[in-house]
């Protein structure tokens, strides 16, 4: 499972960081409503690894391994796109700015690091629910 997580992990976390840096590039990484499509990028991805891991350990494959191996693979996704995205906000103060301004109710007392959180718990969570539908999906 360890080469399938990694493979697609890091795969999902070059694919959002380059649609971030691509949003930032024409203007619109202050644009909430594109975060929608990470949502996206994570089902695609996570689908692949499970459907891999399915394909190579068919004898092992059960609604656990489906959905750790979902799991798993985020993490190596989120967690470093958490830090990208922590050091990107110490380091642009006007997108920092921005969130500050434009979140509502807790926009004044985000910090880069508070965001960096935020985005491992959005991510994690979305990855929980995922992970167990598409196992569910792909069969156990």
């Amino acid at each position: 499972m360890q080469k399938i997580a990694i493979k697609y992990g890091l795969l999902l976390f070059a694919c959002i960081v380059s649609f971030f840096l691509l949003m930032k590039f024409f203007g619109q990484a202050q644009n909430f409503n594109f975060r929608a499509l990470n949502g996206l990028f994570h089902l695609i991805f996570i689908y692949y690894a499970i459907r891999d891991y399915k394909a190579q350990f068919k004898e092992e494959f059960n609604y656990l391994s489906g959905t750790s191996t979902g799991i798993v693979t985020s993490m190596f996704a989120v967690i470093p796109f958490a830090i990208f995205v922590v050091i990107f906000l110490a380091i642009d103060t006007s997108l920092m700015t921005h969130l500050q301004e434009n979140v509502p109710g807790v926009g004044g007392y985000l910090t880069p690091v508070g965001c960096g959180i935020s985005i491992l718990m959005e991510g994690f969570a979305m990855t929980f629910v995922l992970s167990y539908i598409i196992t569910r999906f792909v069969g156990a």
